[in-house]
């Protein structure tokens, strides 16, 4: 199964960090997030990495290169990465990626090697366009990264049967919210002619606001929890709490699998 990870950004919160380099090679522990990410995925073999770029492509493909134990499976670039957002980078990527279901991740989570196992195994509804994992424990990170938690977070509501039935909007209460999107998603074929017709009405798409309209449209997007064993590095207050939290052992979001601490 191919993975494709959307690294076509700057990042702009990220001020000064990504001023000459792409959001993705911003260090996190001194590491880039990329080789965070891609060290994930080589725990799960069936998986075959592929990046596509954007801002600053260079300083990344040069690393990506020289990296061989990365394992990376190819890099692909986006040209209108500053006129898109996330839906137009991924729908730049190779159009025989669509025959069979993908993993699709943002550049710029860390996320345990369990969690992408569980996309890669799920067996999805015949209608299932895609499956998102979501953070049910979701509150403790957003304290973290925020004095009020709800000026970032979005709704996530789920069924009995394990389909996402709202996302992605503002929310006023806590209580209402019963997970996070992570930016960790599995699409199938199916999903791509949708990801198009979407794209064409807003080229400024990104998978947030895609998943909303197929929701508010009926149609069937899963969801697997999961808890906590993750991070988003967002902003360069993200990094400086996030790298303070897990140095003072006070952070339960560590996203590293056991085996590699």
């Amino acid at each position: 199964m191919k993975q494709i990870i959307l690294a076509a950004g700057r990042g702009s919160r990220m001020k000064a960090l990504t001023q000459t380099l792409p959001k993705c090679m911003n260090r996190l522990l001194g590491k880039p997030l990329i080789d965070w990410q891609l060290e994930t995925i080589a725990q799960c073999p069936s998986i075959e990495p592929w990046v596509i770029t954007g801002y600053s492509a260079e300083p990344l493909v040069t690393h990506l290169s020289s990296q061989a134990d990365l394992n990376v499976s190819g890099i692909h670039h986006n040209p209108k990465w500053n006129q898109t957002n996330m839906v137009g980078t991924l729908l730049s990527a190779p159009k025989n990626f669509r025959q069979e279901a993908c993993i699709v991740s943002y550049g710029d989570i860390l996320y345990r090697s369990q969690w992408l196992q569980k996309l890669v195994d799920h067996e999805p509804l015949s209608e299932t366009l895609a499956t998102c994992t979501y953070d049910q424990s979701w509150l403790k990170l957003w304290s973290l990264r925020f004095s009020n938690p709800l000026s970032d977070a979005e709704s996530f509501q789920i069924n009995s049967q394990g389909k996402i039935t709202e996302i992605g909007s503002r929310s006023e209460n806590v209580e209402s919210i019963q997970g996070q999107f992570m930016g960790l998603i599995r699409i199938e074929p199916k999903a791509w002619t949708s990801l198009e017709q979407e794209f064409n009405k807003n080229s400024s798409l990104d998978l947030t606001a895609w998943l909303r309209s197929q929701v508010k449209q009926k149609q069937t997007i899963e969801g697997i929890a999961i808890q906590g064993g993750w991070v988003e590095v967002d902003s360069e207050e993200d990094q400086l709490q996030i790298e303070k939290a897990i140095q003072t052992s006070e952070f339960e979001h560590d996203w590293r699998d056991s085996a590699s601490r």
